[in-house]
């Protein structure tokens, strides 16, 4: 249940929506609802379903919430240093950097914002320099 969508989606978006319905995210995996309900997300300027989303239970919730409690706590991350823990969220935000086109384009698909402020958000997403540039990469 897509919308028909715009001549100027992201390809990656496009595909994204098709993959409906889309799921939740427990314990590293993608997952239903418990009930298998599922809800229509929709442009809130046209009313047309952008995609079906999993309508996520209470009980999802704290199955959630367990794992990431469980995640945490065997992570080993509150034993990181600082230092590497910042190594570690700056990996994070290339990877979100590297993707920030797409990911702005579902926001703005789901607030209703046109493509061409789309666009101006995405311009003004710009991350500042970071002072240690070399610390997130791998080589």
């Amino acid at each position: 249940m897509v919308a028909k969508l715009h001549a100027d989606i992201l390809p990656e978006v496009a595909a994204f929506l098709a993959e409906s319905p889309l799921p939740g995210f427990i314990g590293g995996e993608n997952a239903m609802s418990s009930n298998k309900e599922v809800f229509c997300t929709c442009d809130p300027g046209t009313g047309q379903p952008l995609a079906e989303v999993a309508a996520m239970q209470p009980h999802d919730v704290d199955r959630a919430v367990r794992a990431a409690q469980h995640a945490f706590d065997h992570s080993g991350w509150p034993q990181l240093a600082p230092n590497d823990r910042g190594v570690l969220l700056h990996r994070l935000a290339d990877a979100v950097e590297r993707k920030k086109q797409i990911i702005a384009q579902i926001e703005a698909l789901d607030a209703r914002l046109d493509g061409q402020l789309n666009f101006k958000i995405v311009g003004a997403c710009r991350s500042p320099p970071t002072p240690y540039p070399r610390l997130s990469r791998c080589n």
